[in-house]
């Protein structure tokens, strides 16, 4: 919803060859992360880095390559 925050103070840094697990309560913002992550959407405040470069700034089926998503069947 515009004008409405969703996520507030989330930082993450994740090392190379990493893997990570979001877990957490139905409506904590587990899918809104990774929708973000994978640039479904942009944040409209903040941002998002790989090496200190803005994710907007690389190539969107590049830096998709980059990680993978497993989604939890319900």
């Amino acid at each position: 919803r515009p004008g409405k925050p969703v996520i507030r103070g989330f930082s993450l840094e994740v090392r190379g060859g990493s893997v990570v697990a979001l877990v957490g309560p139905s409506g904590a913002g587990k899918t809104t992360i990774t929708d973000l992550l994978a640039r479904f959407y942009d944040p409209t405040r903040g941002g998002i880095y790989v090496n200190g470069t803005p994710v907007g700034g690389i190539r969107l089926a590049a830096y998709r390559k980059l990680f993978a998503v497993v989604a939890q069947e319900t």
